[in-house]
């Protein structure tokens, strides 16, 4: 279950009222164990924000790698396209080889060969 937002300040309303009514008894609870039920989940959420917050260091250093990366890497891929561009106005065969390269730039949607398709 998860409890509503604001919970702590009423567990420690119950508690207190709780605490002036011994007439209400509640199977292996009590108003001190309700407090410190509260301590230990206050406790463990910033735990959970700490461990959280330090994901978030780790992982946003590893997005800008994977995006420089991912650049470095597309800036290889317009280049090849670039050059295959260049030696198929010699070398007609180089285009016929990479037509999925130009069938990709000309529509943005295009897949790269499968097996056997295109390439070598």
């Amino acid at each position: 279950m998860k409890p509503r937002e604001g919970y702590d300040d009423l567990v420690t309303d119950i508690a207190r009222v709780w605490q002036s009514e011994p007439a209400l008894k509640v199977p292996a609870l009590t108003p001190g164990k309700l407090r410190s039920l509260l301590k230990k989940a206050e406790r463990t959420a910033l735990r959970e924000a700490d461990a959280r917050e330090a994901a978030e260091r780790k992982l946003a250093k590893l997005y800008d790698e994977r995006l420089l990366a991912e650049h470095a890497l597309w800036r290889g891929v317009l280049d090849v396209h670039a050059a295959v561009k260049f030696f198929s106005r010699s070398q007609p065969a180089i285009a016929d080889r990479f037509t999925f390269l130009a069938d990709v730039f000309a529509t943005g949607k295009g897949d790269a060969p499968k097996d056997g398709e295109g390439g070598a």
